[in-house]
């Protein structure tokens, strides 16, 4: 009888038992915390990744863009809207 449970255990699992699926819990917490961190940290460099990207489309885009209008490279290096 197991007061924990308020019942008793079934015939198969003893004290040892029970104490070895309670330590395999652990370990699984652990490593489970772990990978979860591990995945988030790269969920997070990817995102920093995109933002990356996507400021340097939109400075290509501007230089696409100014090139279009018509202006020299010369005015292009003074306008300091159109640096990368």
């Amino acid at each position: 009888y197991d007061k924990r449970f308020g019942q008793k255990y079934p015939k198969f699992i003893t004290p040892e038992t029970f104490k070895l699926a309670y330590n395999f819990n652990k370990e699984y917490d652990k490593w489970y915390d772990a990978k979860m961190e591990e995945l988030e940290n790269e969920l997070a460099k990817i995102q920093e990744d995109v933002t990356q990207n996507k400021e340097r489309i939109r400075a290509i885009n501007a230089n696409i863009e100014h090139m279009m209008s018509g202006f020299s490279p010369e005015q292009v290096a003074k306008d300091p809207k159109f640096k990368n």
